[in-house]
């Protein structure tokens, strides 16, 4: 019979999952691998390289930013952004898969 693991290591699992899950889309996963490599970027830098618009990368990287997996801050009336601890250990991990 399978064992039921405690409640707390449910609920980190839970949030491993969910982290994964954000980190999935392409785009989000190319987003963070971008800013593992780059320490920081500005959104329309990160545009630039995807060739993508704006508000189209600033979504995914507002996805990333409420699973707490990148941060943000204005420098000079441009937003920079980085990944948290979090978003740095998966980041290293799903890199370690792709190559």
């Amino acid at each position: 019979m399978p064992r039921t693991p405690p409640p707390a290591r449910a609920r980190q699992d839970r949030e491993t999952a969910r982290r994964f899950q954000q980190a999935g889309d392409p785009v989000r996963l190319l987003l963070l691998l971008m800013l593992r490599d780059a320490g920081e970027l500005p959104l329309g830098e990160m545009a630039g390289r995807l060739a993508m618009n704006r508000p189209a990368v600033g979504h995914h990287l507002a996805v990333l930013r409420l699973g707490r997996l990148a941060t943000s801050r204005r420098e000079r009336g441009r937003a920079v952004y980085r990944l948290t601890a979090a978003g740095q250990r998966l980041a290293e991990a799903v890199g370690g898969l792709v190559g």
